[in-house]
């Protein structure tokens, strides 16, 4: 569970973290990154091509992030409904707002550190990186042409195409890169166990842009 205290002390913060996952949204992330995790276990030959715990999870851990980054997006916004429901802003108030998406982020963290992997716990904390660097890229822009639409697919790609290509690329960690390389030629970054993650994402950093820019 996203909150296990019953302390009545915390009970807003319970309410205000949970708000916007009592009103699904369209998953769409999760989904994308489990039919990934299917792909993935499929070329392992086994009869039964479900998911693992850990893929669960990072499907779990992609959407709490997107939440929370929601969450925080609409106090900067100013927004006034999500989903159909008023923000979460005007029910509990900008602080209590801030700090549900703060809890969001530390929650989801909290899962993600079981999982026991350190290149998986890297890769979606660099989209953390890339989330909050896409929301300062959106402050400003370029006077050239040129120069806005490249400042302009670099912030998507930080935004929103960032979380769902590193997440499939983390649910096919297990799997082992060299095949997959094989299998999905030019849809994953290079992974070694003695270098960091490369930006670029190839197929899923133009899939994600396209998502991004389609919605």
């Amino acid at each position: 569970p996203l909150f296990r205290s019953n302390g009545s002390r915390l009970i807003h913060l319970k309410e205000s973290s949970t708000y916007y996952f009592k009103n699904e949204g369209k998953l769409f992330r999760p989904l994308v990154v489990l039919l990934m995790a299917r792909a993935c276990n499929k070329t392992q030959m086994k009869p039964d091509c479900g998911v693992t715990e850990n893929q669960l999870t990072v499907a779990m851990v992609s959407e709490m992030i997107h939440t929370a980054t929601l969450v925080h997006d609409d106090v900067i916004d100013q927004a006034q409904t999500r989903r159909g429901q008023p923000v979460c802003h005007l029910v509990w108030g900008t602080k209590k707002s801030i700090f549900a998406g703060d809890y969001i982020l530390a929650r989801s963290s909290s899962a993600l550190a079981r999982i026991g992997d350190p290149l998986v716990v890297e890769m979606l904390s660099h989209v953390l990186n890339s989330l909050v660097k896409g929301e300062v890229m959106q402050l400003g822009t370029r006077e050239s042409s040129a120069d806005r639409f490249t400042h302009y697919m670099e912030k998507t790609f930080r935004k929103t195409a960032s979380l769902l290509a590193l997440s499939c690329q983390a649910v096919g960690r297990g799997v082992g890169w060299r095949l997959l390389s094989t299998l999905f030629p030019g849809c994953f970054a290079c992974w070694c166990e003695s270098e960091r993650l490369r930006s670029r994402l190839s197929v899923w950093e133009k899939f994600g842009n396209c998502f991004s820019a389609c919605r």
